[in-house]
């Protein structure tokens, strides 16, 4: 076993660590993030602090919506973005759902990029920059960032004794290869809204947030695009926190895979051996 690992790691790519100087390639002005919020703003408050900090070195536009919780997290919300400049907060008058929250949101998005952003993530310096850049690279649609608990592919070990904030410290310092991904997930993912539809991101065929990133993803590769990973960016994901306190999802879960595995399952087999 240690021998195959050897070498399997002999053939991945070498990153060099090379602090990033030079300006960002795409402006804030272009890029739009999204974040839908149905609860758990003792989660969500901490991303708020660290998204206005960004917003003055990356002056990007911000979208939030509130998937009517209860009246607590609506008010709380309202009183947080009241003095917010460059904020936008949409009201869901009744729970509609990730799917459709953002579907209605991104349909209202005029800027050239956006960056869909779960409640339940935290983020360290730079990080919309850093998922941003790589939209610039040709023929890039999708991109998402790798994550403590992806609930999927891209998740990273934190080591022992280690912050998952040291850990993105160090892949803020290396030159970024932007691998393809094998399927983008939601919970950070930035999109090119100019090569993907945005008058209906996600497809109506999946309920309740689950399976539609990836839907997404193998939309964008029939397209002949690239989705791909963000690989000088790691976020917190607290996974399923952005559902609140909704009842047990599996029957959802179950009856979206079943939709994925019949409009994607033999394409995505083939990319999951590769």
């Amino acid at each position: 076993q240690r021998l195959f690992m050897v070498f399997y790691y002999s053939l991945r790519p070498a990153y060099s660590l090379e602090k990033v100087s030079s300006p960002p390639p795409i402006a804030g002005s272009e890029l739009t993030v999204v974040l839908p919020v149905y609860g758990q703003i003792h989660v969500v408050r901490y991303l708020f602090d660290q998204l206005e900090k960004e917003q003055k070195s990356f002056p990007f536009k911000l979208v939030v919506i509130d998937d009517s919780y209860d009246d607590q997290s609506s008010k709380w919300l309202k009183n947080r973005l009241s003095s917010w400049g460059d904020a936008k907060l949409i009201v869901n008058p009744t729970n509609l759902g990730y799917l459709q929250s953002i579907n209605n949101a991104v349909s209202q998005v005029t800027t050239k990029y956006c960056l869909l952003l779960n409640s339940d993530v935290e983020i360290n310096t730079n990080a919309i920059q850093r998922i941003s850049a790589a939209l610039d690279e040709p023929g890039v649609a999708l991109a998402t960032a790798l994550a403590t608990d992806s609930g999927a592919n891209l998740s990273i070990e934190i080591p022992k004794g280690r912050h998952w904030m040291e850990v993105d410290d160090w892949l803020h310092g290396i030159k970024p290869k932007y691998p393809d991904a094998h399927t983008a997930i939601g919970y950070a993912l930035a999109v090119n809204l100019e090569l993907m539809d945005r008058s209906e991101l996600f497809s109506n065929d999946f309920i309740d947030g689950y399976g539609e990133d990836s839907d997404l993803h193998f939309r964008a590769i029939e397209k002949g695009l690239r989705s791909v990973i963000a690989d000088n960016l790691l976020v917190r994901h607290h996974s399923g926190l952005s559902y609140g306190t909704k009842e047990d999802l599996s029957a959802t879960k179950q009856k979206n895979v079943a939709t994925f595995k019949i409009k994607w399952g033999v394409v995505h087999l083939k990319g999951l051996r590769k």
